[in-house]
């Protein structure tokens, strides 16, 4: 198993873990981590993104994992810790969760503990969306990088280098249920009511008020749904968010999935939500 602590204290070198991160703004540590990869000359054009992934004490197993999988790869990421323990432990490369402290690990099935997880995720990103003009990359801790997903050659590295889309998703597949790799291809193109939470990119240097306004509302849904987690809390906002006419008082924009240009045409761009 990786030697978890001594390579995330490098960077403290004589200073205690956690005590180091202290004596500097956050931002200015995500600002440092982004990029997506640790040496910063290889792919310039990413340099305003951020890898995140979230975890606690309970997890730390399979942030491990995330890591050493990560890291083979080259990539740099922050780690949102959901409690306090985890986050002395970690040190430098990660920050405090937004709400109440969870240190347990909880089945997807589990009532409370999994839906405060889950949604403290999305309540983070949106305060990191606001703290900072940095695009996210959110990734769980059960997702395994076999390989980059970032290159150029990708349909991840290219929609996000092309700058054309403020939200880009994964699809919903409920566990147990059919594989995403076996959907038909007319069924695989189609847009699904809900994506996964799990692994997304957000802008955060364009079309702000828009993106934040989304997130927001996501929050804002956790708040009142706490028995649901973050991915039903945030697309059946999203949801909502759309079905809004631009006459009403929480109209936020007009959204356009992929490239259909008939949902929003004649709309001005800046009020595009891609």
């Amino acid at each position: 198993m990786l030697n978890f602590i001594d390579w995330h204290s490098k960077s403290s070198e004589a200073t205690p873990p956690g005590h180091q991160a202290e004596l500097e703004p956050l931002t200015v540590r995500l600002h440092r981590h982004a990029g997506l990869y640790r040496d910063k000359s290889y792919a310039p054009e990413l340099k305003n993104v951020l890898l995140l992934t979230a975890a606690n004490t309970g997890y730390l197993e399979m942030l491990t994992n995330w890591e050493c999988m990560a890291k083979r790869l080259g990539l740099d990421w922050m780690v949102i810790a959901i409690d306090s323990e985890l986050n002395q432990h970690l040190g430098e490369r990660s920050f405090s969760a937004t709400g109440q402290e969870w240190g347990k690990a909880e089945g997807f099935f589990s009532k409370g503990g999994f839906q405060l997880i889950a949604c403290n995720k999305i309540r983070s990103v949106a305060d990191m969306l606001r703290a900072t003009n940095l695009d996210i990359v959110f990734s769980d801790g059960d997702n395994v990088f076999k390989s980059d997903p970032f290159l150029p050659s990708l349909s991840l590295g290219s929609m996000i280098r092309s700058g054309k889309y403020e939200y880009i998703y994964g699809r919903k597949i409920e566990p147990g249920n059919q594989k995403i790799q076996n959907l038909k291809l007319d069924v695989y193109h189609q847009e699904p009511r809900k994506g996964n939470t799990g692994f997304y990119y957000v802008a955060g240097n364009r079309k702000r008020d828009i993106v934040q306004s989304v997130f927001d509302k996501g929050v804002k849904w956790c708040d009142t749904r706490p028995h649901m987690d973050d991915q039903e809390n945030f697309w059946d906002a999203l949801f909502d968010s759309r079905r809004k006419k631009k006459t009403a008082k929480d109209y936020v924009a007009c959204f356009r999935h992929c490239d259909d240009n008939v949902s929003c045409d004649g709309v001005e761009e800046s009020q595009v939500l891609n």
